[in-house]
């Protein structure tokens, strides 16, 4: 179950065995008990017994609280599915950017009246908190059911594709024998994923699936398939971490590993390719908080206290002695 919305990258791995000879295993990623239908991989088991492994990736636009599951099923009539190994996981593609700024301080309160000092004003509110946005560049191309590839030892370029879930990232379908391409626009390593499901026309042939960029195949992603029966459907996955230029345009090709024909039969390809880091943009400056509040007024002084007395005036001299009479 997801705890938020938004495109998830699905991978499933399988490992098991069947007790009924020449059963073809359906496995499929439900989404809230229902069957994405692109997601549906085929895998033939020739012999009881023996283990075969298989992977399934995808990109799903998924609401909160979504219920992701794998669930398996036969092509035709019924058998023992025996799990020796299975995972599924969900990695949501959208990245956390870095956190805004903090809001500015909101200004000091005005100052109170003089007299005895008034109250410091409030302070102002905090500024709202900046937003958090990141992103991470994604694309996905798919294809289900029943087209077919001529192969030689030569590559040709798979490009009966629908375009899945992407962002900032540019989808071109193929024609010919050149290939359906994502081209990314940021720089970085991406991740490419790519899960098949295939048949072929004739016996004991072996498919090379490889990746290419802007037309040349890469040679490092090569991935052999052998096929030891007609007509039966076989699972396999690729996974690689690749660095790439803006610009540049990834797809996928088929060929046969000797000089040779055949004809490749689709039952489920999907191809998806995530930026390993995503770029988060600083959040907004927060708003400046309000004014505080004024300082009451100060309380007026108090009275001042009385002087002392002054001291005694000092003693008058003494008159002169009156002359005496005749």
């Amino acid at each position: 179950q997801v705890g938020r919305s938004g495109v998830y990258q699905v991978v499933a791995h399988v490992s098991g065995s069947v007790d009924t000879p020449n059963t073809t295993v359906v496995t499929g990623i439900s989404n809230n008990g229902v069957i994405v239908t692109k997601t549906e991989t085929a895998q033939h088991f020739e012999t009881v017994s023996n283990t075969y492994s298989f992977a399934l990736t995808f990109l799903l636009d998924l609401q909160l609280d979504d219920k992701i599951g794998l669930n398996f099923r036969t092509l035709s009539g019924s058998t023992n599915f025996t799990i020796v190994n299975t995972a599924l996981n969900v990695t949501k593609l959208i990245g956390e950017g870095v956190q805004g700024v903090q809001g500015l301080q909101g200004p000091q309160g005005l100052q109170g009246l003089q007299g005895l000092q008034g109250l410091q004003g409030n302070t102002g509110t905090q500024g709202l908190q900046g937003h958090v946005y990141g992103v991470v560049s994604y694309g996905e191309m798919y294809q289900v059911g029943g087209d077919t590839y001529s192969l030689t030892s030569a590559y040709t370029g798979w490009n009966d594709t629908t375009e899945g879930e992407s962002y900032d990232t540019i989808y071109s379908a193929g024609i010919g024998t050149n290939p359906s391409t994502i081209e990314v626009t940021q720089d970085g390593d991406y991740k490419v994923v790519v899960s098949l499901s295939v048949s072929i026309s004739d016996t004991n042939k072996t498919v090379v699936t490889a990746l290419c960029k802007n037309g040349v195949t890469i040679s490092e992603t090569e991935t052999t398939r052998g096929f030891g029966a007609s007509s039966t459907s076989g699972a396999y996955a690729m996974t690689h971490i690749i660095p790439l230029t803006s610009g540049d345009k990834v797809g996928l090709r088929f060929k046969l590993s000797t000089a040779d024909t055949t004809t490749l039969t689709i039952e489920n390809v999907s191809f998806n390719i995530a930026r390993m880091i995503g770029t988060g943009t600083q959040g907004t400056q927060g708003t400046q908080g309000t004014q505080g509040t004024q300082g009451l007024q100060g309380l007026q002084g108090l009275q001042g206290l009385q002087g002392p007395q002054g001291l005694q005036g000092l003693q008058g001299l003494q008159g002169l002695q009156g002359l005496q009479g005749p």
